[in-house]
C-alpha cells in the first residue's frame, strides 16, 4: 500500500520550489527545533536517575552526565563537540494530517512524498568512477554524512524504552565514556525519536544526519521564532520524489498546472515520474 512506502514532507510553496530546483532538503540542528523540550523530555529524566546513582565526579557515569549537560540539549552554546551535532528533517507517514497542513504547508502548500531508500541514495557513497555530474555534485554535498530514520514514539512508554537501553549500557561493568562514545551517540540520537503523547496524531518519522568523519560545516537561515538557525543540506536524486499532494481546498486543475510548470525540465525530464494529486477533503481555511 502506498502510504507504507512513502514518507511525506509538508511545506509551503516557497519551500516546495526550493526543494525542486535544488534537489535538497534542509536538516535543522536539533537544538533549534520548534520545541526544544522534546529532547529534554528524555534527557532530564535520564539525568535525574543517573545523578541518584553516582555523585563521584571521577566516575565514568559522571563523565557522561557532564557530556549530557553540555550537549543534550544545550548545544546552542556548546561548540566543543560540534562534530557530534545531530540535524533533523521531519516527515509523516501519510499526507492526510490536517494539523500538519495547517502548521507547515498552509492554504496553498504541498506534501512531498519520498521513497525512503532513494532519498538516501547519495549519502556517504563511494566517489570512484562517477561520470554523472549531477550524481557527483549530490554526493559531494552529502560527503561524510551518516543518516538514520527514527519512527517517533509518543509518551512515557516510548521514553522508558530508550532510558532502559542507555541505563543498561552505562551500568555495564566494562563501561568507559571514551571507549563507548559511539554507542552513546547512537542511543542519544534516539532522544529525538520520542515526543509527548499530545503530538501522537502527527505520526512522525525523523531523518537524523550526523557528520561523524569530520567537522560539520552548517549553513544558517533566518527564522522568525528562533533567530539564526544552523542547518545542513541533504541532496537527493530526482527519483526519490514520487508524489506531490496539493493542500485541501485548492482549485485542483489550476494548482496542478502550476506544479507541472514548476516540474517542467525539457518535457518534465527528470521529474516525469512524479504524480500530482489532490487531498480531496471538504475543508475551508
Amino acid at each position: 500500500m502506498e502510504g507504507q512506502d512513502l514518507i511525506y514532507h509538508y511545506t509551503n510553496a516557497d519551500g516546495m520550489l526550493g526543494i525542486i530546483r535544488n534537489r535538497k532538503l534542509w536538516a535543522t540542528d536539533f537544538s533549534f527545533m520548534n520545541d526544544p523540550g522534546e529532547v529534554r523530555y528524555v534527557s532530564q529524566e535520564l539525568h535525574g536517575r543517573l545523578s541518584s546513582i553516582h555523585n563521584d565526579p571521577s566516575h565514568e557515569i559522571s563523565k557522561f552526565l557532564e557530556f549530557l549537560s553540555n550537549e543534550y540539549p544545550d548545544t546552542k552554546t556548546a561548540l566543543e563537540h560540534r562534530e557530534d551535532r545531530a540535524f533533523i528533517t521531519s516527515f509523516s507517514d501519510r499526507d492526510t494530517h490536517l494539523t500538519l497542513w495547517r502548521l507547515y504547508a498552509g492554504k496553498n502548500g504541498f506534501s512531498l512524498g519520498f521513497d525512503q531508500d532513494e532519498l538516501l541514495a547519495w549519502v556517504d557513497p563511494p566517489f570512484d568512477d562517477i561520470d554523472d555530474d549531477d550524481v557527483r555534485e549530490g554526493r559531494g554535498t552529502n560527503y561524510g554524512h551518516g543518516a538514520a530514520y527514527y519512527t517517533v514514539g509518543y509518551g512515557d512508554e516510548a521514553r522508558e524504552e530508550i532510558l532502559n537501553e542507555l541505563l543498561e549500557l552505562l551500568c555495564r561493568s566494562d563501561f568507559t565514556f571514551e571507549n563507548n562514545i559511539d554507542e552513546i551517540n547512537l542511543l542519544l540520537d534516539k532522544f529525538v525519536s520520542v515526543k509527548h503523547d499530545a503530538y501522537s496524531d502527527e505520526r512522525e518519522t525523523r531523518l537524523v544526519l550526523r557528520n561523524g568523519s569530520c567537522h560539520t560545516d552548517s549553513k544558517v537561515r533566518v527564522s522568525a521564532s528562533m533567530g539564526i538557525v544552523p542547518f545542513v543540506e541533504l541532496a537527493f536524486p530526482s527519483e526519490a520524489l514520487k508524489k506531490i499532494t496539493l493542500a485541501p481546498g485548492q482549485d485542483f486543475q489550476r494548482a496542478k498546472n502550476g506544479v507541472y510548470a514548476a516540474l517542467d525540465d525539457g518535457g518534465r525530464g527528470r521529474w516525469s515520474h512524479v504524480r500530482v494529486e489532490p487531498y480531496d477533503v471538504p475543508f475551508l481555511w
